[in-house]
């Protein structure tokens, strides 16, 4: 699996579930926050309505020759896209606007995205998300949480890797402060190579993502 990240809460996942690999985009924003990146994809996820997941028009099918499109995620429910298994709850924000987190299933590893989340989870909330393995989670304050509040979410849910978003820049806060607030020594990368067998067995590990 290869992870990289294009600011905001727009990450592209590359995953081989069973045959061929299937690219995940996760909160494309648009044009109107910055240069759209282009992209084929078999899937993208939305965790909510807004110019920072708007941005689909740079996003092509990834096999057109199968004529299949690009499979649209942006309510809960459980979906099944080419091998990658996709669990979505809904979680209201602090202002009521609907909101959706998810847990995605792929390569033996469970991804954990939590979008623009502003507030902690609830106990019933984190059930349905379930246990996870790499969680992206919003840590630059404003309108998402902040990274004391960050910090307490993933000590909720327990992953083994976290990956911040919504950090180093577009008004947000530094990634760092993340690692402050755990208390742990972020690792710098570009794109982020990981598979089941190189998930840490005890500590927690930091990557943070430069924007590609």
């Amino acid at each position: 699996m290869v992870i990289t990240w294009n600011g905001y809460g727009r990450l592209e996942i590359v995953s081989k579930p069973v045959m061929g690999e299937v690219t995940l985009v996760t909160n494309p924003f648009g044009d109107a926050l910055g240069k759209v990146k282009s992209s084929a994809a078999s899937l993208v996820i939305q965790s909510h309505e807004g110019l920072d997941t708007a941005g689909f028009k740079g996003i092509e099918p990834e096999h057109p020759e199968d004529g299949r499109k690009v499979f649209l995620i942006n309510h809960a429910g459980e979906y099944e896209v080419q091998g990658v298994s996709v669990n979505g709850g809904m979680v209201k924000l602090k202002s009521g606007e609907a909101h959706t987190v998810y847990r995605i299933d792929t390569e033996g590893i469970k991804l954990g995205f939590l979008g623009a989340l502003d507030r902690h989870l609830t106990e019933p909330e984190l059930e349905k998300l379930g246990a996870v393995d790499i969680l992206f989670c919003p840590a630059g304050g404003g309108k998402v949480l902040t990274p004391e509040q960050a910090a307490a979410v993933i000590m909720e849910i327990e992953p083994r890797i976290v990956v911040p978003i919504y950090v180093d820049g577009e008004g947000f806060g530094s990634a760092d402060v993340l690692g402050r607030a755990l208390g742990i020594v972020p690792e710098r990368v570009t794109k982020f190579k990981i598979q089941k067998s190189g998930l840490p067995l005890e500590d927690l590990q930091l990557v943070i993502l430069e924007k590609s």
